[in-house]
């Protein structure tokens, strides 16, 4: 036990190929035991390396965290050869309905009101979701980070976000990349607000405004950037 390797809490997500808000999520959620106390320093070990390697397994292949959960409940390990099985089709569109919704109907949804309304199901059928386990564990994490919201069969989101995924579907990129991006945007965003803390103090919507152009503009230098460089080298 003493020649086991230790890991901080940044160590540990960039070994599992995750972001530390990740880590502390799946710890919240029990999916993952505490880290060890040492002095005042928290500490991990292989243990928490190899459940999180187990649950990144089983995420590819369609579970959804609820349903890991139940296994880790119950003491059983990740069986990857029973939980794609039970999840895959867990929130999957149903046959379309009205996408008009009411405020009883997203009560307990975490989407603000101002952006809920856009029906994401449509896109998502029409792309065949359905048969990429890894998309529908990308869309899981944009509900529990409460980008999109389910309102019963369906996944609906912000107007903007549905126009952007529609459009850029239609350029050619995958459902599974677009929706990916929002999920980065997401952790970075959660990532941030959680580094501001106290610091902002007045001028929320104006902070917020500020920080949407910093990385905007930071995102469109990048990626124009890296396409010229690409179109340069295959010109």
């Amino acid at each position: 036990m003493g020649d086991e390797t230790r890991f901080s809490l940044g160590e540990l997500a960039r070994a599992a190929g995750m972001t530390t808000r990740n880590v502390r999520a799946y710890q919240t959620r029990g999916l993952i035991p505490p880290p060890l106390r040492v002095g005042r320093r928290s500490e991990y070990t292989t243990h928490h390396l190899e459940r999180l390697r187990a649950i990144h397994r089983a995420r590819a292949q369609g579970a959804t965290l609820t349903l890991i959960s139940d296994c880790l409940s119950r003491g059983d390990t990740i069986d990857l050869t029973r939980l794609p099985s039970s999840s895959a089709h867990e929130w999957l569109p149903g046959p379309r309905v009205s996408a008009d919704l009411t405020e009883a109907g997203t009560s307990r949804s975490r989407v603000p009101q101002q952006q809920r309304g856009a029906d994401l199901s449509p896109l998502l059928d029409r792309a065949r979701v359905a048969d990429d386990p890894a998309v529908l564990a990308i869309v899981e994490d944009l509900l529990s980070a409460g980008v999109v919201a389910r309102h019963g069969r369906r996944i609906v989101a912000g107007p903007g976000l549905v126009a952007a995924v529609t459009a850029l579907h239609r350029y050619g990129l995958p459902v599974g990349l677009c929706l990916t991006v929002a999920l980065r945007a997401a952790e970075g965003a959660a990532d941030l607000a959680g580094r501001f803390g106290t610091e902002v103090t007045s001028g929320t919507p104006e902070v917020v405004d500020h920080v949407a152009d910093l990385a905007s503009g930071v995102l469109r230098g990048v990626l124009y950037g890296a396409l010229a460089e690409r179109a340069a080298a295959t010109g």
